[in-house]
């Protein structure tokens, strides 16, 4: 089946309108511990309900981000490097320092053209 088989799984599934499932849920736990009256119960509160078609919910996904141009980039950076800002290290600052460097030359590079 796949599935650990409990209680509250069955429960969340009839909830859900997975009645089939529930029921074999509720069958897998009567097997195990014929003398479990929770599951009992419910099994016999299951019989005659029709079953719905379950449906998992769907994911929303979002769209890709857009790349980042070199003038957001250097934009973000310098924000970052701007003084009383927190949780910049040294090191951190001297990779974003560099970042801006490369940037700034590209855009040299990109003038001379």
């Amino acid at each position: 089946m796949g599935l650990v088989p409990t209680l509250t799984h069955a429960r969340l599934r009839a909830e859900q309108g997975d009645v089939e499932t529930a029921r074999r849920l509720l069958e897998a736990i009567l097997a195990e511990r014929p003398d479990c009256s929770e599951a009992r119960s419910l099994l016999d509160g299951l019989s005659g309900v029709s079953a719905a078609p379950c449906r998992e919910a769907q994911d929303e996904v979002p769209p890709p981000p857009e790349p980042a141009g070199a003038e957001d980039l250097a934009t973000r950076f310098r924000a970052v490097l701007e003084p009383g800002t927190r949780g910049v290290d040294g090191r951190v600052r001297w990779r974003l320092e560099e970042l801006l460097k490369r940037i700034d030359e590209g855009r040299g590079e990109r003038r001379a053209r």
